[in-house]
């Protein structure tokens, strides 16, 4: 099991290499239904994640998440910023 994840901050997930370890660092959204889904995905400041695969053909973002591969379109994945793990400053978007 990945124990410590990475996700996007700072910059989308998309501005990542796949394999890259990121920390959340916000989420950008009013929308409820996707506030939910962050939720429910564990996706909140913090969380360190690890990105799968950009799929820019099909649009989507995968990302292990506790452990568990979390796929996302990447509409979704850009209101999320993360930072390079290790990381006290924002990655350039």
């Amino acid at each position: 099991v990945f124990e410590q994840m990475c996700l996007f901050v700072g910059a989308p997930p998309v501005e990542f290499e796949e394999g890259a370890c990121v920390t959340i660092d916000r989420v950008f959204e009013e929308d409820e239904q996707l506030l939910r889904f962050f939720h429910e995905e564990g996706i909140r400041p913090g969380r360190e994640v690890r990105l799968e695969a950009v799929a820019h053909y099909r649009g989507t973002v995968s990302a292990d998440i506790g452990g568990r591969s979390v796929v996302m379109g990447t509409q979704v994945a850009g209101r999320i910023w993360v930072l390079q793990a290790n990381q006290a400053d924002p990655v350039p978007g």
